[in-house]
């Protein structure tokens, strides 16, 4: 017997009334009515003092950075409004779309492949933690602390839905246009830049280019100076916070514990990327 059923079967003869059946119809449709999909934070906060964890209140600071963040994605917000306004044939795909999700049959079917998949936990540090001190000016030095510090909630299906009709966007003028839930919405690298006052590059730094060996000696203060022999234990305690650092936020893996030499090259190249200073007054 199934749990929950009744010990005594109704008799066969016996009829719902039309009061139950209006109730059973209710619920069926309220079951089906979609609900909205909740918010993912997706974030760690890798400071011990995290106010956004607490009732801590925010000082002038966080204030401050918290206003501007605002005021970049309210622009951002409100370019948008603007151009559907203004130019909605811009909003709109030059091409019939599948449906109001997917741009082609082949995004929905990278969708099916990417729905169960989880997002890499992203990062975040706190901009008081006097123990997150040496890793902020590291990072602000780069110009990008932004990317560590406005990092918000989201809803993954849509995240799934925007990677899986990227290989269907359209070339426009500054990157290209992706199809999102009916409506054509511009993606650039400069657009990423822009929201996260991360300065732009004439040239970009060739990071890659660095020798491993002196990367590996300069990481660990000169304890190991041979590729060979690299491991996270050797890496000063602020290297190993930036290097857990590049494997969520920048170069994501779930090997965090596993030397990678393009990752430790970034981690160098954090330490030496001086033009990072040019938007440090303007974005904080």
């Amino acid at each position: 017997m199934a749990p929950g059923s009744s010990s005594q079967p109704p008799p066969a003869s016996s009829q719902p009334s039309p009061a139950s059946s209006s109730r059973r119809r209710a619920h069926r449709r309220s079951t089906r009515a979609a609900s909205p999909e909740p918010l993912s934070p997706e974030i760690e906060s890798l400071s011990d003092t995290d106010s956004d964890n607490d009732n801590t209140p925010l000082d002038a600071t966080e204030i401050r950075v918290n206003q501007a963040k605002e005021q970049r994605f309210e622009e951002s917000r409100s370019m948008y409004r603007t151009k559907s306004q203004l130019y909605p044939e811009l909003m709109a795909p030059r091409t019939t779309p599948l449906d109001q999700r997917f741009f082609t049959v082949a995004a929905a079917e990278r969708f099916q492949s990417l729905r169960r998949r989880k997002f890499i936990t992203q990062h975040r540090i706190s901009l008081t933690d006097v123990n997150m001190q040496d890793v902020r000016n590291v990072v602000r030095g780069a110009g990008l602390l932004h990317t560590l510090t406005d990092v918000d909630a989201y809803q993954p299906t849509m995240v799934k839905e925007f990677i899986a009709n990227l290989q269907d966007a359209e070339e426009r003028d500054v990157g290209v246009a992706v199809y999102c839930r009916g409506y054509m919405i511009d993606f650039s690298s400069s657009l990423i830049n822009d929201i996260y006052c991360v300065p732009g590059f004439e040239d970009d730094p060739n990071w890659l280019g660095e020798n491993i060996d002196e990367v590996c000696g300069f990481l660990t203060e000169g304890r190991i100076n041979r590729w060979e022999n690299m491991s996270s234990k050797f890496l000063t305690r602020t290297n190993q916070v930036l290097y857990k650092l590049v494997c969520t936020n920048w170069m994501p893996t779930m090997n965090y514990t596993n030397m990678n030499q393009d990752r430790l090259k970034f981690v160098y190249m954090l330490h030496h990327n001086e033009d990072g200073f040019q938007l440090r007054e303007a974005c904080l």
